[in-house]
């Protein structure tokens, strides 16, 4: 970020101006989703295809036979891209806020607020579900996510899915969502320290994070 001098020079500062965005940094997984749409589609075609060779049937039965297949998917797309709508891109709805008084969790359904000074310190969190791959084995699928308690009057959890945000930190998975809960810490405790409502946040403290202005 630059400010202007007076003599017209312009200088590189190590201020962020709040508020301020943190944009999602992982790679849009919507392009996965709708290939595994397209390919299972594809294969049930092929099937119902096969099948009328063998059994052949009037245009009317392969309707009937295909129709239910189709709003499967349907149902089955649908619900892949309600889950994945948070993703696409600046009206995806999903960042999150810094404020000088407080850290707002925008989502497409929802938005969580909660003032630094009622969050708990941040914490890792682990989900490990199991999950079936095409090979029919079962591997672990592991979700970190960071959070904290928000302590004021209607709070609650807080859990932030920490490699939505993190992923362009270095490291392994853990490390990168280790780092991103070290920042929400130090931001914490500068808003909570902080006594002059002017005293700008560096830019150091959030480093490795996409940013944008509000």
């Amino acid at each position: 970020m630059e400010r202007d001098r007076p003599g017209g020079d312009r200088q590189l500062t190590e201020e962020l101006r709040l508020p301020a965005r943190v944009l999602p940094s992982a790679d849009m997984p919507l392009a996965k989703s709708v290939i595994l749409i397209i390919c299972a589609a594809l294969t049930c075609v092929g099937w119902v295809f096969a099948m009328s060779l063998h059994w052949p049937v009037t245009a009317p039965e392969l309707v009937d036979v295909s129709l239910p297949f189709g709003l499967v998917f349907v149902v089955l797309g649908s619900l892949l891209i309600r889950q994945q709508r948070r993703y696409f891109g600046s009206r995806g709805r999903y960042w999150l806020v810094i404020e000088r008084d407080r850290l707002i969790v925008v989502r497409p359904d929802e938005q969580q607020a909660a003032e630094w000074r009622n969050l708990t310190r941040f914490a890792i969190e682990e989900d490990v579900r199991p999950l079936m791959t095409a090979e029919k084995h079962v591997e672990q699928c592991v979700t970190v996510y960071v959070t904290a308690i928000d302590t004021g009057p209607g709070g609650g959890p807080l859990k932030i899915v920490a490699d939505d945000f993190a992923a362009k930190l270095p490291g392994s998975p853990m490390e990168r969502a280790q780092k991103f809960c070290a920042i929400l810490n130090d931001i914490r405790r500068w808003a909570m320290e902080s006594t002059a409502e002017s005293e700008a946040l560096s830019l150091r403290m959030v480093s490795g994070l996409a940013l944008a202005s509000t």
